[in-house]
């Protein structure tokens, strides 16, 4: 099995620098930091693992309170090397929602009641908001495309909105009350002229007078930017939103966009700069261009 290893980015606020880059097959590379993670090498960079920068998920609901946090944005990421290549995968997602409950207003099995967190943001992604404990709306999100708490409801609270980034976040659903909770807004642009920013965290679930409470929005998809001369992905490379947290009374499997869970996170966005490209991304990049004409200085 390959090596685990984390990198700080808060102790290293202009990036990471490197001769080269190997994550081998069964290894992992997370991050922690507020700081989106930035990676030069002189030489390549191989994921045949896993290179993480998704944001965290939202806390489940508990047995009567809190209601459910919302999904944490995924985090920022930055890649420079004259070859880069992607046989494993690159994560930069938006975390889920947490659920309100069991399917079909069943209880949680043993294990699954939580504490309402709103999921946790690195690497320039924003966190989600906690559910709330009380007779009211859930917590906002954090970031510039932030869903807000999902409201109280003293029936069947609403889901929460998920996180806007690349496009508008998802409203939340709500069958029970019709009081449908918006998404986050869009922000920033496809050429990322305004720097790596990380997705935004989504709201987390309102409460209510009993034992139904509020799921947790998604966080939106963050950023990756590759910068090299060649790009081969045979695997993955991703920065999709999270999902929409499950509520507890209508819901009872299959398509989540129903019912009153919480909606989903924007996708966030893509750049690729390079000369040669072989494979894609999801979603697919927004924005792509050529390399610096000096690779040494990347």
């Amino acid at each position: 099995a390959g090596e685990s290893k984390v990198l700080n980015t808060d102790t290293a606020p202009e990036g990471f620098n490197f001769t080269s880059v190997t994550v081998a097959a069964g290894g992992t590379l997370e991050v922690e930091g507020s700081r989106p993670l930035v990676i030069r090498a002189l030489e390549r960079v191989e994921v045949f693992g896993l290179l993480n920068v998704s944001g965290g998920r939202g806390g489940n609901a508990g047995n009567d309170s809190p209601g459910a946090g919302g999904g944490a944005g995924g985090g920022a990421l930055l890649v420079a090397a004259p070859l880069i290549t992607v046989e494993g995968a690159v994560h930069a997602d938006g975390g889920d929602g947490g659920d309100a409950g069991g399917p079909g207003q069943g209880t949680f099995a043993n294990g699954h009641f939580g504490d309402g967190h709103g999921g946790k943001g690195r690497a320039g992604g924003h966190d989600g908001g906690a559910g709330s404990v009380g007779h009211d709306a859930g917590a906002a999100g954090s970031g510039p495309g932030a869903s807000q708490g999902g409201a109280y409801d003293g029936g069947v609270p609403p889901g929460a909105g998920g996180a806007g980034y690349a496009l508008a976040g998802h409203d939340g659903f709500a069958q029970y009350t019709q009081n449908v909770q918006k998404g986050g807004p869009a922000y920033g642009d496809a050429e990322l002229s305004q720097g790596l920013l990380g997705g935004s965290g989504a709201g987390g679930g309102g409460n209510d007078d009993d034992n139904e409470e509020g799921a947790g929005g998604g966080g939106s998809g963050g950023t990756i930017h590759f910068i090299a001369e060649k790009i081969t992905i045979t695997g993955k490379v991703s920065a999709v939103g999270g999902l929409g947290g499950r509520d507890d009374y209508h819901y009872s499997g299959g398509d989540r966009l129903c019912c009153d869970n919480g909606g989903p996170g924007s996708v966030g966005r893509i750049r690729l700069d390079y000369q040669s490209l072989e494979g894609t991304t999801a979603p697919q990049p927004g924005f792509t261009g050529s390399p610096p004409v000096c690779e040494g200085a990347l």
